[in-house]
């Protein structure tokens, strides 16, 4: 795991990682866009999900139309779908993988509290029995959905924790402390609000590893009764102005 790991690394950060000019018709354009080279990606056996110029690919339900909306080299969300279920979901179902996506937060940070979440993914508790919170810049949430279904979330966004949690497995009690324990983010990997963040999400069996900006976040995780296969989604967290951007979103397909 960790030799495929670092060869996926190699390869998307030689095939170009510098920003490229600002682009015109992002919500924020104070912040550029991080490049890749899709020849280099191709001969490694990895497809876009995103074409550049429409949503192809990607159920583009009625309530979704002008809310998730192609920019050129992006997805942009303005947090406002009019649909029932939010999340924008691929056509197609895939089962193990390895998937990578830059993704932005655009909201303007403001600061929130955050709940103190320990190593084994447990809150943190005051004194007197309540969960313990810090503040922090916050500037709303997102996530990747895998195989079909929002337990299985990437959780994404700049909280105590950090991204790259499975959230629904984190916090699902019933679960044995060992799961809950390597789901939880060992490192806060997040770059400052607003700027791009690099995921490379490998999916195997009913493994999963999450490494965010180079850094495994999550390394190797076992998820109980995942389903073998299913799609995936961009996440409206269905709480109010939670805006952002997709970009380089590529998938591997493995045997």
């Amino acid at each position: 795991m960790k030799n495929s790991c670092l060869y996926i690394f190699i390869v998307f950060y030689i095939c170009g990682c510098q920003a490229i000019n600002k682009l015109p018709g992002s919500r924020d354009a104070q912040t550029s866009l991080p490049q890749l080279n899709p020849g280099a990606l191709k001969k490694q056996g990895f497809i876009s999900l995103y074409n550049g110029v429409d949503l192809s690919g990607w159920e583009e339900l009625p309530g979704h139309r002008g809310h998730w909306t192609p920019k050129s080299a992006l997805i942009d969300y303005d947090g406002k779908s009019e649909e029932k279920d939010k999340c924008l979901w691929t056509t197609e179902s895939f089962c193990d993988f390895i998937l990578m996506a830059d993704v932005r937060l655009t909201r303007k940070p403001e600061m929130a509290k955050s709940p103190v979440i320990l190593p084994n993914g447990e809150n943190a508790k005051n004194d007197d029995g309540t969960n313990k919170e810090v503040e922090i810049p916050y500037n709303g949430d997102t996530g990747i959905y895998l195989r079909g279904d929002s337990k299985n979330q990437v959780n994404i966004g700049n909280r105590y924790i950090g991204s790259g949690e499975i959230y629904g497995y984190r916090v699902d009690t019933k679960l044995p402390a060992e799961v809950r324990t390597a789901v939880t983010p060992k490192v806060k990997a997040d770059n400052l609000p607003g700027e791009w963040n690099r995921f490379v999400i490998t999916m195997r069996g009913s493994r999963v590893t999450v490494n965010l900006n180079g850094k495994d976040v999550v390394e190797d995780a076992l998820l109980p009764g995942i389903a073998s296969c299913g799609k995936i989604a961009l996440q409206d967290d269905h709480a109010t102005n939670n805006t952002c951007q997709f970009a380089n979103i590529y998938i591997k397909k493995l045997n």
